[in-house]
């Protein structure tokens, strides 16, 4: 794939330039063999012959490198621009043609003709790797205002004879000796030769630099690496350099004195590609769509947008390639191994989330992605920030899975109680399912309960009767805890043994108590949808433990799916966007829905989901299916080996699992939903994070002051709760009605 050329913007319709020709700069895809780039030439065989004199329209093909930078341009007579930059796109998959008024084409100072001499037989082939090697370890010299260029000029197709033509010398035309015979080693090199289609064609090469020396060593080093496909009895030679011939590449005369014949595979080994994976190829991938596309100068227009990166494909001129929020509201899923930038590329999601004025949840295990957003909060929006960090001391922002309306009571018990079966499994039988739900029940419908009451609502009769006091229900509870408190203390202590057994393991800590503890949090989950809520949630792992905070994201994301679903009685044009950014989702997707529902119902609500995680082997098979059918953009950096082959098969369009591979770090393949459809796969090189511009710590104290309450203070309200002293815990615990939290 060809390098970035410094070429102009091009316009929705080509136009010829002063040597009468249309230009195109061509975008090789990477990884083609000498059959793939013949199969480029071919067409030009078949070009209309125009005109009185039935003249063959041209076709140039150039190799050229400015500042050691090396770009293809290919030239065509405007009687072929409408129908021939289609044909050839035919040819081979990914080539890209990008219509160019006014490319950068230098005149060299200095070039040289490239003449072949003999006819029948054909050029080596198998040198075309080691030419093309010899041809950019030159250009790769080229100063910052030097350039260089190796120019084809494409004629006619010339007949294919039986018989191979006759390098006849003047004695010969004279008469003065014998037109020698034909040998049948000819006819076999012959035959060999046209295989492909004949062209005539007129060569050359050239080269601009500061000192005259230097640009005919240049010129020669060039015509030397061609010359390296001469075989026995045909070669490339060329001639003295000159200015002459410099003027002659620029304006591409349209009489010719070819010098030489080239069939279509010998012409393809002459161009430079680089085959065999030799020079600096990027993997193989499409343009981005242009209306994505932002120059990178203009860094208004991607304040508040998501930003992808800087497109890898030289046809976008390095813009920057931005992702709308109607694609976001489709989902997103991004891959990478640890180190490959899709940490990076989170944090910049979130930050222009922020600046845009949406609401944001982040859940992530480490702390740095926080720390990262942190250090950009608009000054405009440091009043919403929400910072969930379990296991620290002080004031400690809570969450309340089993607080909400009262209707909704039941179905908040059952949600909590599915996560806990799928937590603990097997552990939890028919017995102590029947115990924990209703006990879960009963807390739901309580004005103050919360998962820190579970062991004592259980195991302390005292406790037990003041919450049924308050949750008078004939039918269901009361019946139950009649039963209930009728066992011996035996049979109530084996009944009750695995759920205290899995719940003390975790609501004994007392990171989770103080978090899960509080009866009527100051922040609810449901504030990301009435209000505009940045909220930052950090468990990480190394103080929580793994079980721990896994089960606590599980609960936030089914908080946040039972908001999701309130939501559906909110008119839509009041429904401002809710971007959830989740990082190693598979630890907290633990939901009583199928992830293709929840992933179809948030995109109508107006919810984006971004999950990321490093590779496919962490998700169950049934989830990896609904990501890959339900969040239709996808991000992939650098993936393990063993993902490489299902990420090229979702990427389609010709991906492949060793253009994956290729990716360095902060490069990733792209594929996003526009306008309905399908994007073609890119690739972007993702962009570092801005400077800081908030302070961590100071939004932190001020989220805590306003959103948190004191452990201290909260361990003390919840032991008099226990023992009956108060109904209702004192202090900023409970203050205003309850709410779903």
């Amino acid at each position: 794939m060809a390098a970035k050329a410094p070429i102009s913007p091009s316009p929705s319709q080509p136009r010829a330039d002063a040597s009468g020709l249309v230009w195109f700069t061509v975008h090789l895809p990477a990884a083609l063999d000498l059959t793939a780039l013949t199969s480029l030439i071919r067409p030009l065989a078949h070009r209309p012959q125009l005109g009185l004199f039935v003249r063959t329209p041209l076709v140039v093909i150039e190799l050229r490198a400015y500042a050691g930078r090396p770009y293809w341009l290919l030239g065509m007579d405007s009687n072929l621009s409408a129908s021939l930059p289609d044909q050839l796109r035919a040819q081979v998959q990914g080539l890209t043609l990008t219509a160019t008024p006014a490319p950068q084409r230098p005149t060299p100072f200095l070039a040289s003709d490239l003449r072949i001499t003999g006819l029948s037989q054909p050029l080596r082939l198998d040198m075309a790797p080691i030419v093309s090697a010899g041809l950019h370890d030159v250009l790769r010299t080229l100063g910052s205002d030097e350039s260089a260029v190796i120019q084809w000029v494409i004629g006619p197709a010339q007949r294919r004879h039986a018989d191979p033509p006759q390098a006849l010398s003047l004695s010969h035309l004279l008469g003065l000796r014998g037109t020698p015979p034909t040998r049948t080693d000819q006819r076999q090199h012959w035959r060999r030769k046209t295989v492909e289609p004949l062209f005539a064609v007129h060569g050359r090469v050239g080269a601009r630099t500061a000192r005259l020396e230097r640009t005919a060593a240049v010129v020669r080093m060039l015509a030397q690496a061609i010359s390296l496909a001469s075989a026995s009895y045909t070669e490339v030679r060329s001639s003295f350099a000159s200015r002459r011939g410099g003027r002659a590449i620029t304006s591409v005369p349209r009489s010719q004195r070819w010098s030489g014949i080239l069939n279509a595979a010998e012409l393809a080994s002459l161009l430079g590609y680089p085959f065999d994976g030799l020079g600096d190829q990027l993997p193989q991938a499409h343009p981005a769509p242009p209306s994505l596309l932002v120059p990178a100068d203009q860094p208004r227009r991607t304040a508040a947008v998501r930003v992808l990166g800087h497109s890898l494909h030289p046809a976008d001129e390095h813009q920057l390639v931005t992702m709308p929020v109607a694609t976001a509201l489709h989902h997103v899923h991004v891959t990478g191994v640890t180190g490959s930038g899709k940490s990076t590329q989170l944090a910049s999601f979130v930050r222009a989330d922020m600046r845009a004025g949406h609401s944001v949840l982040l859940i992530e295990p480490r702390g740095d992605l926080v720390d990262d957003v942190l250090k950009a909060v608009p000054a405009t929006r440091r009043d919403d920030v929400v910072v969930i960090e379990p296991g620290l001391s002080g004031h400690v922002v809570g969450v309340n899975p089993l607080a909400g309306p009262p209707e909704e009571a039941e179905r908040r018990a059952d949600l909590v109680m599915h996560l806990f079966r799928q937590v603990f499994g097997s552990s939890i039988g028919p017995r102590s399912a029947d115990v924990l739900l209703h006990a879960l029940t009963a807390l739901a419908r309580s004005r103050d309960g919360s998962l820190a009451d579970l062991p004592v609502l259980l195991t302390n009769s005292t406790f037990r009767r003041q919450v049924l006091t308050e949750v008078t229900d004939p039918l269901v509870l009361a019946p139950f805890f009649a039963w209930y408190d009728n066992l011996s203390d035996a049979e109530r202590a084996q009944a009750i043994a695995p759920v205290l057994n899995k719940t003390r393991a975790f609501l004994s800590r007392s990171a989770l108590r103080h978090l899960l503890g509080q009866a009527a949090p100051r922040f609810a989950v449901d504030d990301l949808f009435t209000q505009r809520r940045i909220v930052l949630v950090n468990l990480n792992a190394g103080m929580l433990g793994a079980e721990t905070a896994a089960m606590t994201g599980a609960l936030l994301l089914t908080q946040l799916w039972q908001a999701i679903q309130r939501r559906a009685t909110v008119p839509p044009a009041k429904r401002h966007p809710v971007m959830v950014v989740v990082d190693e989702i598979q630890d907290y997707l633990k939901l009583p829905v199928d992830i293709g529902e929840l992933l179809a119902q948030a995109r109508a609500l107006g919810v984006s989901l971004t999950a990321a995680h490093q590779h496919l082997g962490q998700l169950s098979p049934a989830l990896k299916a609904a990501f890959f059918a339900n969040a239709r953009s996808r991000m992939a950096f650098h993936p393990s080996t063993d993902d490489t082959h299902d990420l090229a098969q979702v990427f389609g369009d010709g991906t492949t699992a060793t253009d994956l591979e290729r990716l360095g770090r902060f490069q990733a393949y792209c594929r996003l939903v526009h306008g309905n459809t399908m994007t073609k796969p890119f690739i972007v090189q993702s962009r570092p994070l801005g400077a800081a511009s908030s302070n961590p710590a100071e939004l932190r104290l001020v989220s805590q002051q306003r959103y948190g309450v004191s452990d201290n203070e909260l361990d003390a309200q919840l032991v008099a709760r226990w023992q009956g002293r108060t109904t209702r815990p004192e202090g900023p615990i409970g203050i205003g009605p309850r709410r779903a939290a």
